[in-house]
């Protein structure tokens, strides 16, 4: 089972008819949890719970998009146990052969645009003082916000690895 890191693209593959695992662990409960894959290749169903080993007939949250899917667990969500901290998260391979995707995971207020949702893209929100890491492929795109709560000066420095 894979570990997601908030921000963190992560590539997979999956067969048909099998799950990929991963999980998240979330270490305050009033967070917001977005998970989004993007199919580059095949197709999959995503699958979230709080319970381990879970598949499509026991999963508290799903979706099932063409290029991918996504899934925003509210901190107000009532199916969401508070005192739980880690989310198990599944990928069905759904079309013959190898399906390869990449997913992602956010935890915070983060919000996806809708016309980035088809996409698998969302916006990251930047905090103050907390440094990020992600992956961005040549030719595409990653988004983020930051909040400036005051005047001032923004810094932002960018390191590129190949």
């Amino acid at each position: 089972m894979t570990s997601l890191r908030n921000g963190v693209t992560v590539t997979s593959q999956v067969n048909s008819g099998q799950y990929r695992q991963f999980l998240l662990d979330v270490n305050n409960s009033s967070l917001d949890v977005t998970v989004a894959i993007h199919n580059s290749a095949g197709l999959t169903h995503l699958y979230i719970s709080q319970q381990p080993n879970q598949t499509r007939e026991n999963a508290t949250w799903s979706d099932y998009g063409f290029s991918g899917s996504s899934i925003t667990i509210s901190s107000t969500d009532p199916k969401r146990d508070k005192n739980l901290n880690r989310f198990y998260i599944s990928v069905l391979g759904i079309a013959s052969g190898t399906s390869t995707f990449n997913i992602i995971a956010y935890v915070s207020g983060c919000k996806y645009f809708k016309e980035l949702h088809w996409l698998g893209k969302a916006t990251l929100e930047i905090y103050e003082g907390n440094p990020i890491r992600g992956n961005v492929l040549p030719g595409e795109y990653q988004y983020y916000k930051y909040y400036m709560p005051h005047t001032g000066q923004l810094t932002i420095n960018l390191v590129t690895s190949f």
